[in-house]
This record gives C-alpha cells, sequence and structure tokens, in this order.
C-alpha cells in the first residue's frame, strides 16, 4: 500500500502519535488497520 507522503512526514505522523507503529530490530512495522483507520480520519 502507497500512502504517497515522504518519509519525512510519516516519521512526523509517527512522532505526534498520529499513526501507531511498533518497532522491531530497528525497523518500522504499521497494521494495515491502522493505516486504512489513519486514511478515514482524513489524515
Amino acid at each position: 500500500m502507497m500512502l504517497h507522503i515522504s518519509p519525512r512526514t510519516l516519521q512526523t505522523y509517527r512522532d505526534t502519535g498520529r499513526i501507531s507503529f511498533s518497532r522491531i530490530n530497528h525497523k518500522i512495522y504499521y497494521r494495515v488497520s491502522d493505516i486504512e483507520k489513519f486514511l478515514q480520519s482524513g489524515k
């Protein structure tokens, strides 16, 4: 799934709590349901 936003914007969303994520072994993962919820909220 492509969000068409820059990596820095995605980092800002993580930092401000606008999108949930998990970090495992220095990699960042998102749940599909969280991304869908984020997109439905209108960003």
